[in-house]
């Protein structure tokens, strides 16, 4: 009975850190998909503002 427990305990422990790695995984890319264009318009301005520094 209390080895069963245990090992119930254990797989409920694993199972809680699988969960949470998935959601922190989908977070992290959902985040990374919504920021890249951003991201990616920041660079464009930042090249921009380089090349037309470079210009004048």
């Amino acid at each position: 009975m209390e080895l069963a427990d245990v090992f119930s305990q254990q797989i409920g422990s694993m199972m809680n850190l699988v969960i949470r790695c998935f959601l922190v995984m989908t977070c992290f890319k959902t985040c990374v998909a919504m920021e890249m264009p951003v991201l990616m318009s920041w660079i464009k301005l930042v090249k921009m503002m380089g090349s037309g520094k470079k210009n004048s």
